[in-house]
């Protein structure tokens, strides 16, 4: 039978275990705690950066539920809900295009939706309520499957409007390729680069092969310091030697465009833009 002593001094160490456990329980109680706070706010942030997101990319959120045949687009979405703006189905999303677009659209739809692709991306020209026409819009959609049984559950994604950047980069397109397919040998120079970009008939004057000409080369074979002290004094007519290789020379007459532009620096302008004929001895 155990002495009273030895039953005070089990008594205690047993106490002591239990508080040793008490608090090594509040202990791990706290951690979680903190873990759900911080869990909470960093949700909390995430969301709010993904509506800034949204909100300066100016990006409709979207999302097609397969088995119902339900499209749904949302105005906003927070930690807490999201809000439909508009509904539909399948059909109603691909007529929303151009009808010069729609049959694309259907296209990269069926791929998705057929095959074994887990996305698309696409340009097409949507109807926008807002704007009360059609506006350029970049299509992301992704798929997402059943965890269950690996089946397509529904598609979601993102409407980004692109129209006026869109424009932007076809008008930039069509002035290049009408600058780069014009008669007259010439040549676009940017001096803070540097960097020049020629015609197709300049090539065809000089001789020179188009697949061979680095920008380097071409940045020495054009007067650049000569075209840099004809914009100080405003002339725009003037000749000069073009070096084509150590045999070959040619003689030009060169005519520079008048640019409306800042200077650069205090020398010169930025941009330079001039053609040339060469010169018949």
């Amino acid at each position: 039978m155990k002495t009273a002593e030895e039953q005070i001094r089990l008594l205690e160490m047993q106490l002591d275990r239990e508080r040793r456990d008490r608090k090594r329980a509040e202990e791990l109680l706290h951690a979680k705690s903190n873990e759900v706070v911080e869990s909470s706010r960093f949700l909390s942030n995430m969301t709010e950066r993904l509506r800034l997101a949204f909100w300066f990319e100016n990006e409709i959120v979207w999302e097609y539920v397969v088995n119902e045949d339900a499209f749904y687009l949302f105005s906003s979405v927070d930690d807490k809900q999201a809000t439909i703006s508009a509904t539909g189905n399948l059909d109603d999303a691909v007529n929303a295009y151009h009808r010069e677009d729609q049959a694309m659209a259907q296209r990269q739809w069926q791929t998705l939706i057929e095959t074994e692709a887990e996305s698309f991306e696409f340009k097409a020209r949507r109807y926008s309520p807002v704007h009360e026409c059609y506006r350029w819009v970049n299509v992301r959609g992704r798929k997402v499957l059943d965890e269950k049984d690996g089946s397509l559950k529904k598609v979601v994604g993102l409407f980004n409007d692109i129209h006026e950047r869109y424009l932007r980069n076809v008008s930039l397109k069509t002035i290049s390729n009408a600058f780069l397919n014009t008669r007259h040998p010439g040549f676009i120079i940017d001096f803070a680069i540097p960097h020049v970009e020629v015609t197709d008939s300049f090539y065809a004057a000089t001789g020179l092969d188009k697949n061979n000409c680095s920008v380097d080369f071409l940045l020495a074979l054009l007067p650049l310091e000569v075209i840099k002290k004809h914009q100080v004094t405003g002339e725009r007519f003037f000749v000069e030697t073009l070096q084509i290789s150590p045999e070959k020379s040619l003689r030009c007459e060169f005519g520079m465009a008048k640019l409306k532009q800042d200077k650069y620096n205090s020398k010169y302008y930025r941009y330079s833009v001039g053609f040339f004929r060469v010169k018949v001895s």
